[in-house]
């Protein structure tokens, strides 16, 4: 198991044995825990690549405009 979402998955243990849970069917914690886990997993990782996104389109925006504006100069 990848240690991002072993990590994850004991945080979401930890959280539900520290508030409650109630009875439920054996397995159904633990299942709960392992889709949130690799929810939160992908989630992270998505939102890392649109920040990445972002900032390479912000960066050549950037560029584009200094150019844009050194060009204006010299006509």
């Amino acid at each position: 198991m990848d240690e991002n979402l072993l990590h994850h998955y004991r945080r979401f243990r930890q959280h539900q044995s520290d508030h409650g849970g109630g009875g439920a069917w054996p397995g159904e914690h633990a299942l709960t825990a392992y889709k949130s886990a690799r929810a939160h997993v992908f989630f992270m990782q998505r939102l890392g690549a649109d920040l990445a996104e972002s900032k390479r389109r912000s960066n050549a925006a950037k560029k584009a405009w200094k150019r844009r504006k050194r060009n204006a100069v010299r006509s």
